[in-house]
């Protein structure tokens, strides 16, 4: 049996032990990223991307890219196929000293167990100290034909991977594959017209940036096979490169598989394996594993855990350039740990490379050089240094993961905006004893929110039916004009049934206060009230308009309604006599007219009368009689 030993370098490539190999816990991150996000936005779901964030479980994975659309598929099969770089057994780096054989052996190696290809994920390695733009050199040896045999390539850093998702200027291209079948296409051109391709199993498309392609659906078709097996390019094909403007689905297809590949890749520089150059199976056959990948099956941090330690958002824009702020400051904090080695670059305390100041200040806030053991190169590392070094980079990832989804969002115009606009619509006429309905509508805002509805009266409060001609008239107490009156309502809607004694018009409007404390007021929304029945009596002009009520008042002797005590809390009887038998109707209202208690309905006969009223249970009222 052959044994396979490598010496520094290489790839890294199996899927099952470390961050690389164990794919599923990059999904489990995204997610936690996610909610995240949702807790630094108030709790409040990210438009589009709550629908494409995905799952955990396999219908998730995909068995090709731009299949699923989700975020989780992407960081998936970012250890799968290499999409920007196309590096693979089958297409691998140039390596040095390699013979016949040698690749399929070196790709066997870095492969392990789970047999991924092993040059997959050779570009998920960053050293940041030695700068944003120098490729990662791979070299080592492992026994070939009996023979220890050296090798050598380089391929691009992790950082450079991830600008190529982010601003790829149509350098790579994106091959969708639909099943090796012949698929007829239509795509709308920048002018509106139409352009159809004929095309079998493969099209190919480049795209300028990521936030260009999701906003406007802007892309290069560079190439397709037909029927043939052949690869149309503009050599075949005139109408090549061909600008199109991409359907939402297509977008969808495309862009948030690349950022679960974005996120991938800076979660692997937060492994101190990635962060120190330092290739690493799933099983000592090969080469040695890697006792921090391999010991999570599961992450164990959760959101809720990361955002009680830490609430504050890791807010990707204190710095120039936020995709260099998410991926220096995780590498940076995983490079201060030791993996099992051997290392190709030390780990270290030193934040070097391609610094930007506000990298350096905010890492210098979190006092790395103290965050412990392991820092030394060794076989196996103790479960205690383990979790020590889960506890220290866990939650920076999976800050950082939501601080790309924030990058993304904030990039992308969805983030949920704060209340900036309440307007109050709804009923514009109101007639007495009828109910009236207004609303609300909300520009932005994040939930919950908080409403309270508010009336202003217009005009004279002495209305036709509660005129006053003598003294042996009773006044009824009406809210007073002219100020806003709570209603006491914390509701998105507010109706309420018109008071027949009051005609006066009104003013509706509502403050609403969203999650974020924003708080807006809406417009004044003017209500006019009318008579119904149209009236045959008394006009009255109010509110610069001419209002009629039927006026019949009853002769009613001086004094002849009161209550004791008065002030009262919180009962009273209230005290009243009739000169002759008659319908009588008493009414308690609230501060703004709405009634609250019926206590007398009906025939009663000429006398003195009485009634109780206990209070308690309600605000402020008035006693009115018809």
């Amino acid at each position: 049996m052959r044994k396979y030993f490598l010496i520094v370098v290489v790839l890294i490539i199996s899927t099952n032990v470390t961050f690389s190999h164990r794919q599923h816990v990059h999904q489990r991150i995204d997610v936690e990223g996610y909610n995240l996000l949702k807790k630094w936005m108030a709790n409040a779901e990210i438009p589009y991307m709550k629908d494409h964030i995905g799952g955990l479980t396999t219908d998730y994975n995909g068995d090709r890219p731009w299949q699923k659309g989700y975020i989780t598929t992407g960081a998936w099969r970012e250890d799968v196929e290499d999409v920007v770089y196309k590096i693979s057994s089958e297409n691998p780096p140039t390596i040095s000293g390699a013979v016949l054989g040698f690749v399929t052996a070196v790709g066997d190696a870095l492969g392990g167990s789970e047999n991924n290809d092993g040059f997959v994920s050779s570009t998920h390695f960053w050293d940041a100290d030695n700068g944003d733009n120098v490729a990662t050199d791979m070299c080592g040896a492992i026994d070939f034909l009996t023979f220890p045999t050296t090798f050598q390539f380089t391929i691009p850093n992790a950082y450079q991977k991830l600008m190529m998702y982010a601003y790829p200027n149509q350098v790579w291209t994106l091959n969708y594959q639909n099943g090796y079948t012949r698929t007829i296409s239509d795509f709308q051109l920048p002018n509106g017209n139409i352009v159809t391709f004929d095309w079998y199993a493969t099209l190919g498309l480049t795209y300028a940036n990521l936030i260009d392609l999701y906003k406007t659906g802007r892309a290069w078709i560079v190439g397709y096979y037909n029927l043939n097996g052949q690869w149309i390019t503009s050599n075949l094909d005139s109408r090549l490169p061909c600008e199109v403007v991409l359907s939402q689905s297509w977008r969808d297809i495309f862009v948030w598989e690349i950022l679960g590949r974005m996120s991938h890749l800076i979660q692997d520089v937060g492994s101190p394996a990635h962060a120190n150059v330092d290739p690493h199976s799933d099983t000592d056959q090969y080469l040695r594993h890697d006792n921090f990948e391999e010991y999570f099956g599961d992450i164990i941090w959760t959101a809720d855990m990361v955002y009680s330690q830490n609430p504050v958002m890791l807010n990707p824009y204190v710095s120039s350039n936020p995709l260099h702020f998410l991926m220096y400051t995780t590498q940076q904090q995983a490079n201060h740990f030791a993996s099992n080695g051997p290392h190709m670059n030390q780990n270290n305390n030193i934040f070097g490379g391609n610094y930007l100041p506000e990298e350096v200040s905010y890492l210098n806030s979190l006092n790395i050089s103290n965050y412990g053991e392991p820092t030394t190169m060794k076989e196996s590392i103790p479960e205690s240094e383990i979790l020590n070094e889960r506890d220290k980079l866990m939650p920076q990832i999976i800050r950082a993961t939501a601080g790309l989804l924030y990058w993304f969002a904030k990039e992308a115009d969805i983030l949920p905006k704060p209340l900036t606009a309440v307007n109050v619509s709804g009923d514009t006429e109101l007639y007495a004893e009828m109910t009236g309905h207004w609303y609300t509508t909300l520009t932005n805002g994040i939930a919950p929110f908080n409403y309270s509805w508010e009336m202003k009266f217009v005009g004279n409060e002495l209305l036709a039916s509660q005129q006053v001609q003598s003294s042996s008239i009773i006044k009824p107490y009406l809210p007073p004009s002219n100020y806003w009156i709570p209603t006491g309502t914390n509701s998105p809607y507010y109706s309420t049934t018109q008071n027949p004694n009051d005609l006066r018009d009104f003013y509706l409007r509502c403050t609403v206060t969203d999650n974020t404390n924003t708080t807006k007021i809406s417009n004044e929304f003017y209500v006019i009230v009318s008579s119904d029945p149209p009236p045959l009596g008394k006009e009255i002009a109010m509110n610069n308009k001419v209002q009629s009520k039927l006026m019949e008042e009853k002769e009613i002797k001086d004094n002849s309604l009161g209550n004791y005590p008065n002030p009262f809390n919180p009962t009273t009887v209230i005290k009243y006599s009739l000169k002759e038998k008659d319908k009588i109707t008493l009414i308690v209202y609230d501060m703004i007219g709405k009634e609250v208690a019926r206590l007398v309905d009906g025939i009663q006969t000429e006398g003195e009368h009485s009634v109780s009223f206990d209070g308690s249970s309600l605000p402020a009222v008035c006693i009115s009689t018809n």
